[in-house]
């Protein structure tokens, strides 16, 4: 089975479940940008993953549209029990596999608008990381 993991990282968190996931799977891993310019749709899997804000995973429309077959993950900073899977899916029309992993936030990456609507709207100041290398098993266990 040909497959690819693709994604788009802002902080390092996505970037790194990609890693992971990679390692696990064997499967090469390419940032968005690189990965946009393969021919998606000769692939019989896409594995693709981005941050979540606001329940919107902005680039995966320019992925959809070139792959036949795609597994999302979504990266957050919410904890597992406060996202609503089903409502990322349908607000970003996935019909397959979501998968979501908590990342967490690097203030020092984020722009100023960014940094300031973070922190306004969670009252966070300070880094936070909730990397967690076991989730990734279950969408491994899917793509084998």
């Amino acid at each position: 089975m040909k497959s690819i993991i693709i994604y788009k990282s802002n902080t390092g968190f996505t970037e790194q479940y990609a890693k992971w996931i990679s390692e696990a799977t064997g499967i090469e891993a390419l940032e968005l940008k690189k990965g946009l310019k393969l021919k998606l749709n000769e692939y019989d899997q896409v594995i693709y993953g981005e941050s979540v804000f606001g329940g919107k995973l902005m680039n995966l429309p320019k992925v959809m549209n070139k792959a036949k077959n795609v597994i999302v993950f979504a990266v957050g900073y919410m904890d597992y029990k406060d996202v609503d899977i089903h409502k990322i899916k349908a607000e970003n029309n996935i019909n397959g596999k979501l998968f979501y992993f908590r990342g967490g936030v690097r203030l020092e990456k984020l722009g100023f608008f960014s940094k300031m609507i973070f922190t306004k709207v969670s009252g966070v100041t300070k880094n936070q990381d909730y990397l967690e290398k076991s989730r990734i098993y279950d969408l491994v266990d899917t793509v084998k």
